[in-house]
């Protein structure tokens, strides 16, 4: 892997974060305020963060196992820490929710009650954008 400053033309070579199993899905996503890159294979998966320093440090390696059903999820993508910190609530490829304890290695299916099955999750990122002045140069009705 090879790091780019720009700015300084500064190059330099990197340790790939990309292990030897064969990953078939790699994400950015941001949990609890990181950066995480994710590697999904067919068997395990890895989720990575960057920390204050332009370091990846790897959060946790994330299992399938002989969870036939989990396999089929994949790509996972993770949201939060929750329940304390040993579950991670992931974004599945078909919206849907899940969490993977941490500790335990297992996994579980969300389901909100009073909400309907199939209603999908969505990942947004909010964007805020000042209008105190967005109009200011519009004239109303009653300016003129």
């Amino acid at each position: 892997m090879l790091d780019l400053d720009l700015p300084e033309s500064v190059s330099n070579t990197m340790k790939s974060l990309i292990s030897s199993t064969v990953a078939v899905n790699f994400h950015l996503a941001i949990l609890d305020t990181r950066l995480c890159f994710c590697m999904m294979g067919l068997e395990k998966g890895d989720i990575w963060s960057m920390d204050e320093k332009v370091s990846w440090t790897k959060l946790v390696v994330v299992s399938a196992g002989e969870n036939v059903r989990v396999k089929r999820l994949i790509p996972l993508i993770p949201i939060v820490y929750w329940n304390n910190g040993r579950e991670i609530l992931m974004l599945t490829r078909r919206s849907k929710l899940v969490s993977y304890n941490v500790r335990w290695d297992t996994w579980r299916g969300i389901e909100i009650p009073g909400v309907a099955a199939d209603i999908e999750a969505m990942l947004f990122d909010p964007v805020f954008v000042p209008t105190k002045n967005l109009f200011k140069s519009r004239k109303t009705i009653e300016d003129t």
